[in-house]
């Protein structure tokens, strides 16, 4: 359960990023 977990936040902090760093690259 302890790497199900570890899995999860990292594909949550992924996505996270990707929603923040995806304007961005729209923008220019």
């Amino acid at each position: 359960v302890g790497w199900l977990n570890m899995l999860a936040v990292y594909d949550i902090v992924f996505v996270a990023l990707a929603v923040l760093l995806f304007p961005a690259t729209v923008n220019e």
